[in-house]
């Protein structure tokens, strides 16, 4: 985003959340963190949230885990596991394959 961009109440939200994330990780100290989220609060454009973030690590995203189970009868040789569908969607499409 463009720094001059104005925020949104959830955007000054989630950079509080982080801010506590990082204070919780031992980055950061009681007073700073106060400061910071008070810029943060009073923040209002992306300038003045990355100011505040800016000599922090970004956030590392988790990615979920793809969900797989195994249908009866299958082994890791004739296809093994497969994503869960719908039941609605497994029954076109299962049906097909068969």
């Amino acid at each position: 985003m463009d720094d001059h961009f104005r925020v949104t109440d959830a955007d000054r939200d989630r950079a509080a959340a982080l801010l506590r994330d990082h204070f919780v990780a031992g980055r950061l100290t009681a007073g700073e963190l106060d400061e910071r989220l008070t810029a943060a609060l009073r923040g209002v454009t992306f300038g003045d949230l990355r100011r505040v973030l800016a000599d922090l690590p970004a956030p590392r995203w988790r990615r979920r885990p793809t969900v797989f189970h195994r249908r009866p009868g299958w082994s890791a040789a004739t296809g093994g596991c497969w994503p869960v569908y719908p039941a609605a969607h497994r029954r076109v499409h299962v049906s097909r394959r068969r």
